[in-house]
């Protein structure tokens, strides 16, 4: 089944929708932020944080399954 490579990337990588959700917490009750350039600004560079961030995590996970599947199918004999 080769599902799971966007399984392991798509699981992991959600972090980063945690992030930005956290992010729009942050920015309704903490910051004091009325300018709309500055929202623009704030979310803007959030958005690609949250980019970033989701292709990060996301290749780690991916990387970390992919050398885990390698690793439990080379001990496997196969007669």
């Amino acid at each position: 089944d080769y599902n799971w490579w966007w399984r392991s990337f798509l699981t992991s990588g959600f972090t980063a929708v945690y992030f930005f959700f956290y992010s729009i917490y942050y920015f309704s009750s903490k910051l004091e932020i009325s300018d709309g350039a500055s929202t623009f600004l704030y979310f803007g560079y959030t958005i690609m944080l949250t980019c970033i961030l989701f292709l990060f995590t996301g290749t780690i996970g991916f990387l970390a399954c992919f050398w885990f599947v390698r690793i439990i199918y080379s001990v496997i004999k196969v007669d």
